[in-house]
């Protein structure tokens, strides 16, 4: 399985949200049954994406339950930067596999669907996988890496970028380390994908 992504909605999903999100389906997949989709062209959703034979992704929608998703600090805050709380579905998009090819067609979906509906996506913190030091590469949670430490090099890595990332102080319980949630609009993903870092974690 590849990279899962959420595209968390400005409003409560409509019959008229389900028709746009089955014709995007329609329109990018080589074949499908039901979310289980080939996409094989993500031109119709502003990509640039062109293939013989289409990859497996799932494209649907489910629960969002906010209360268990974020501390009602991270909801006044994600309100504020936002202009919404998120409904109580969420679009998701799944790769099914890992290769280069999947992140870039999970990227073109994700900033598609999101233009479409007018969502944010919540992201796995990007950092670098080359500069960082050896002690917080393997997995910052494993480290118990503190924010403070990643950000100067995150700040580093996105220096000019385009669209919105929203970083938004949370607190991880399990690990007793301080960290962020990161929310990114469909303008930061499509300049994410030129960057040479560019991958999506997850």
């Amino acid at each position: 399985m590849g990279p899962c992504y959420q595209i968390l909605l400005p409003r409560a999903w409509t019959d008229n949200d389900e028709k746009k999100l089955d014709e995007v389906i329609d329109a990018v997949s080589a074949e499908h049954t039901g979310r289980d989709c080939w996409v094989a062209d993500t031109r119709p959703v502003h990509g640039i994406t062109v293939l013989t034979h289409g990859r497996s992704f799932i494209i649907g929608t489910s629960p969002f339950d906010l209360s268990d998703a974020m501390h009602p600090v991270v909801q006044a805050k994600f309100m504020a930067a936002f202009g919404f709380t998120p409904a109580d579905i969420a679009v998701v998009i799944c790769a099914n596999c890992k290769d280069k090819v999947d992140h870039v067609i999970l990227a073109e979906l994700l900033a598609g669907v999101a233009d479409l509906l007018d969502g944010i996506i919540p992201m796995q913190v990007l950092l670098p996988t080359r500069d960082l030091p050896q002690r917080l590469q393997r997995s910052v949670w494993v480290n118990k890496a503190a924010w403070s430490e990643c950000e100067p090099y995150q700040r580093e890595m996105l220096a000019g970028m385009q669209g919105r990332l929203v970083t938004i102080p949370d607190y991880n319980d399990y690990w007793d380390c301080h960290w962020v949630s990161q929310y990114a609009d469909a303008a930061f993903l499509r300049w994410w994908m030129t960057h040479p870092s560019f991958r999506m974690p997850g």
